[in-house]
């Protein structure tokens, strides 16, 4: 080992059994500085007083003690989730060292081992500890720079505690639930946690819940045997396999059938799977993060979710903001719309006029940034000039029916009388030659206007060909 770089690494063992610390101290303290604790009081207090890159943590502790190392265990990754986390037990367990996983720890081992055994696990766990910190460097770095984590984009404060809330989770193992309203961004935010996640190098796997008929998404979530019905002609891997080693994302989770759900609950705590028509279960080492645009805590109360299964996915929540309620990030999310869509189409579209910019601002977005993305699309897509201008946009054009019209009214209310009704005369002109397919006549003679009268207007707007 390469004793330059890890000289002063720092690593906390905690057991109860002497000739255990001294054991692993041995082995160990050629190459890094140990810190003992026989108890976790001394444990958490190492902690608190030392900057500790990894800590040995034994399962069992003395009965004596008011945690145990599952406890300790917890309260590192709440606390000080960036350092390295490795079980110990006397046990070989398949059990533990599937729950140490589910609780986060890097890596899970026996005491029965030798020092290049142990020596190697503890250079794997810092080389992890290493690249969390390479990510949450480049996060804050991302995040100073250009107001984006990953493909999420805000500079107020809502997106700024949701960009704290990502690095967080993003560094331990834990089950996560994002919850908003369609057009949230709920699928950026579970790609964004993979990618800044351990598991980024292994599959991501996503599966919308809503999306696939009940009788099939057992099938597509856990496999099939050949012959295991009608259709099943081949034996057939399901999402959950396909995911292995990675992180798996159920998109509105909360459309599962109750029966569906209860097996989802069976992968959380024994990570496991059965395939339709077998009957041996199938280990699997996946994150699960879950969505919905439901209330699940009303789902729990008329019975259509599972209690027991909600609070196993709420380990972590994250809930994201409608766009109204963070208008302050518009005028950056347009611009990034408009150079992604620009890019796209090959178009050479710089940006969006004032007058267009404040009426976005004051719509109040029912499809959230989902329908402002799309409206930039097609604003850009139809723009025939270098900015986007409020006759690009279909506020005002009979696509919006109903109440949206109402809150189109209102955010033009927002300008000062005269542009107001510059912007209305514009779009009433541009509604009547988009009808009469350009026919300047057609369109005079529709709005009751001379013809001469109506391209001097036009000229007035630059709506002239």
């Amino acid at each position: 080992m390469d004793n330059s770089k890890m000289a002063k690494a720092k690593v906390l063992v905690l057991d109860d059994e002497a000739h255990i610390l001294k054991w692993v101290k041995s082995f160990l303290e050629d190459d890094f500085e140990i810190f003992g604790a026989s108890d976790s009081d001394n444990a958490l207090l190492k902690l608190k007083t030392t900057k500790i890159d990894v800590a040995i943590i034994d399962v069992k502790l003395n009965k004596n003690d008011t945690r145990d190392g599952w406890d300790v265990l917890k309260f590192v990754k709440d606390n000080y989730p960036e350092v390295g986390t490795i079980m110990l037990t006397s046990y070989d367990s398949m059990d533990y060292d599937r729950r140490a996983m589910g609780l986060g720890a890097d890596d899970f081992m026996s005491k029965v081992v030798d020092r290049n055994k142990l020596l190697e696990r503890v250079v794997k766990t810092m080389e992890k500890v290493r690249i969390r910190k390479e990510r949450s460097k480049a996060v804050s770095l991302a995040l100073a720079k250009n107001h984006r984590l990953g493909k999420i984009i805000g500079r107020g404060v809502a997106m700024r505690d949701i960009f704290r809330l990502i690095g967080k989770v993003a560094k331990s193992d834990s089950t996560v639930l994002i919850l908003g309203k369609s057009g949230t961004g709920k699928e950026l935010v579970a790609e964004t946690i993979y990618k800044l996640s351990h598991r980024s190098k292994g599959p991501y796997v996503v599966v919308n819940c809503a999306a696939i008929p009940k009788n099939l998404i057992e099938s597509e979530l856990f496999g099939h045997k050949k012959g295991a019905f009608t259709d099943a002609i081949v034996d057939k891997p399901g999402k959950f396999q396909v995911a292995q080693g990675g992180t798996i994302f159920l998109d509105e989770i909360g459309d599962m059938s109750t029966n569906t759900q209860t097996k989802i609950l069976r992968v959380l705590e024994s990570n496991e799977i059965v395939k339709i028509g077998d009957t041996t279960p199938i280990n699997v080492d996946v994150r699960i993060i879950a969505a919905t645009n439901k209330n699940l805590k009303k789902s729990v109360k008329n019975l259509t979710f599972r209690e027991d299964l909600y609070y196993r996915l709420n380990v972590f929540e994250i809930h994201l903001p409608l766009l109204q309620e963070r208008k302050e990030d518009i005028p950056l999310l347009i611009q990034n719309f408009i150079e992604r869509f620009s890019n796209k189409y090959q178009k050479n579209i710089i940006g969006i006029s004032q007058q267009a910019l404040q009426i976005l601002s004051g719509y109040d977005w029912p499809g959230n940034v989902r329908e402002l993305r799309n409206m930039i699309e097609r604003a850009v897509v139809l723009s025939e000039q270098s900015v986007i201008s409020e006759s690009d946009l279909p506020l005002l054009e009979g696509i919006n029916e109903g109440e949206n019209n109402i809150d189109s009214l209102d955010a033009l209310a927002s300008l000062p009388y005269k542009e107001f009704m510059d912007v209305c005369e514009k779009r009433y002109l541009t509604s009547h030659l988009r009808h009469s397919q350009n026919n300047i006549s057609q369109a005079a003679t529709k709005a009751k206007i001379d013809r001469s009268n109506f391209r001097k207007k036009m000229e007035k707007h630059g709506l002239t060909k």
